[in-house]
């Protein structure tokens, strides 16, 4: 996943620890954990975060979309 979204689409490291690290995605964040602790599945998403200073607006409009 690290390669998919650092090394292919170019998206700088901001933060790196040791079960995880966040990618620099233009005004927000992807954060990515890497300790493989549980089994997933193909091509499932455990947990997928973004960072933002307008979190009211950005609910607001995914509410609008038709999302919970």
């Amino acid at each position: 996943m690290i390669y998919f979204y650092h090394y292919l689409l170019e998206l700088p490291i901001l933060i790196k620890w040791d079960t995880g690290i966040h990618l620099d995605c233009f005004k927000s964040c992807i954060e990515i954990f890497l300790d493989g602790t549980k089994q997933t599945g193909d091509g499932c998403i455990r947990h997928f975060a973004f960072e933002t200073d307008h979190v009211d607006e950005l609910v607001e409009r995914v509410r609008n979309a038709g999302y919970n």
